[in-house]
């Protein structure tokens, strides 16, 4: 998934603001400990460490769904690992009445319910309650103080996690949702360009075959005629030429009067005699959408119709279905 820039710096600020969770619980969890020299400093540093990595991890799972395989299952169960581990140690070096075992469960069930809000989570915040509680229940800790500080952390850094992420997916849907219209403008607009060079060139490809043929016909009984023909075509593919300029640089005059006059001019190309009987109709919409449809008619006529008369009628007034 590629993200628009303005969605990059929201997901980056979004995890920025729930990475700052991580010096809190590490400063909290740190000030309620008596620090032994030695082994258990070390140890408890190094599971400290471990559980902030996992713990990031996941926070960044929480704000990039769409990453698969098995790095956030893996961010998952080493968070849980090192949050349940961290129970022994920080209960046994707990200052009296204090319960730092609980900041870190808290700020774990908090940033694993923001990851996975049912299912999943449901399972991995259990095993950190259950197991962490369990082991520092075992060894002297007060499960009262420890289960109301746990829930009522986890609440707060779910509460706020959750909110900043469902804020970040509605920016990303709404970026998401503004790509695809301009998309779908960028291929409307190629659709229209496309028709609009069929409409121009299929006409005048139509009458210059035409004469082709008659000019073939022509070389050796008629050369003069012959000859004219062949400046005729020569006219018909120099205009056909221009106005396909013109259409691709967005130009191109679309006015029933002037395609009027075109079509009775290539139909009379070809041998076939053109009557028009045409309400005047001004300029705007009305004008280009019935150009539009004289231009496809006359189209029509010279490639899928052996017609030598033609009859054009545009009638306005009571009645008639107002144009958009």
């Amino acid at each position: 998934m590629t993200d628009s820039p303005r969605a990059q710096q929201a997901r980056l600020l979004v995890l920025t603001l729930l990475l700052l969770n991580l010096p809190i619980v590490l400063l909290l969890a740190s000030s309620q400990v008596r620090w032994v020299p030695g082994a258990p400093a070390l140890g408890v540093t190094l599971l400290l460490l471990g559980y902030a990595v996992t713990q990031g991890l996941v926070l960044h799972g929480a704000v990039t769904p769409w990453v698969d395989g098995a790095g956030p299952q893996v961010a998952d169960l080493g968070l849980v690992l090192s949050t349940v581990a961290l129970a022994g140690p920080l209960t046994l070096l707990a200052e009296p009445s204090a319960v730092p075992w609980s900041w870190v469960a808290g700020f774990a069930v908090g940033a694993l319910v923001v990851l996975h809000p049912c299912g999943r989570g449901a399972v991995l915040v259990a095993a950190v309650v259950l197991g962490g509680g369990a082991v520092s229940v075992l060894l002297g800790g007060g499960l009262r103080d420890l289960l109301v500080l746990t829930l009522v952390t986890a609440v707060g850094v779910a509460g706020m996690g959750a909110l900043t992420v469902w804020l970040l997916r509605l920016l990303i849907a709404s970026e998401t949702g503004r790509e695809a219209r301009t998309a779908l403008a960028v291929t409307q607009e190629r659709l229209r360009l496309t028709r609009d060079l069929h409409d121009v060139l299929a006409q005048n490809l139509t009458v210059i075959a035409l004469k082709a043929e008659l000019v073939a016909d022509l070389t050796v009984a008629d050369p003069a005629a012959s000859s004219g023909q062949a400046r005729e075509i020569r006219t018909l593919a120099e205009a056909g030429l221009q106005r396909a300029r013109a259409t691709l640089r967005g130009h191109d005059p679309l006015d029933l009067d002037e395609q009027l006059r075109t079509a009775v001019r290539v139909l009379a190309s070809a041998g076939i005699a053109t009557q028009v009987d045409a309400t005047p109709v001004g300029t705007g919409d009305a004008s280009r959408y019935l150009a539009a449809v004289v231009r496809e008619g006359a189209t029509n006529v010279l490639r899928h119709s052996g017609a030598t008369t033609c009859a054009i009628t545009v009638t306005t007034g009571p009645g008639v279905p107002a144009w958009p």
